[in-house]
């Protein structure tokens, strides 16, 4: 059986097709480009932390675009950056490359009481934060600091701090857990 000179046209061109779609995808799937995995609950808290602009989860290059230098921190293993931003009054924490959420930011805090995360701020009563992050989802995890309250749910975590031990929050803080390939942990 003999092809013709169309149908052989069409076949090539249908070979370059799939072979550059399957590169496409290759380099999609070796560049990284998830925002997280496609494992995370629809409802997860984690869409909803927001320090003004800053969220977590975004791109390294996004928030350093937001937030320009900080005051480098020390203490950090595992973070490309882990600074203090004076401009937004928040401490952030990057991941290197190696873990689940390369490059994106994984732990925001602050003292401010300009921000309000999930609908709790800094000053509010301990009891009415750990209330409100109870309804919103989140359960008791362990004692973290232990001054304060810690909420958890899958891979998220925000503790109401209260240094003092007035009942009344000093520090949000919130954190995705970045956790490394069993490849690497081996």
């Amino acid at each position: 059986m003999r092809i013709s000179g169309k149908s052989r046209a069409k076949a090539v061109r249908l070979r370059s097709f799939l072979f550059l779609a399957a590169a496409f995808m290759a380099a999609a799937l070796l560049l990284g480009v998830h925002a997280r995995p496609a494992s995370a609950p629809d409802d997860d808290p984690i869409d909803r932390i927001r320090f003004g602009e800053v969220r977590l989860l975004m791109e390294r290059s996004r928030f350093e675009a937001v937030a320009g230098r900080g005051q480098p921190l020390p203490g950090c293993i595992g973070c490309a950056v882990y600074a203090y931003f004076p401009k937004l009054k928040l401490t952030v924490s990057v991941s290197d490359g190696l873990g689940t959420y390369k490059h994106r930011v994984t732990q925001i805090s602050t003292k401010d009481r300009a921000y309000r995360v999930l609908d709790i701020g800094v000053g509010d009563s301990l009891r009415a934060g750990a209330d409100k992050l109870s309804r919103s989802g989140l359960t008791p995890a362990d004692a973290g600091s232990g001054n304060g309250a810690v909420f958890a749910k899958g891979d998220f975590r925000m503790e109401l701090r209260d240094y003092d031990r007035d009942g009344t929050i000093d520090e949000l803080w919130t954190e995705v857990a970045d956790r490394l390939p069993e490849s690497i942990v081996r």
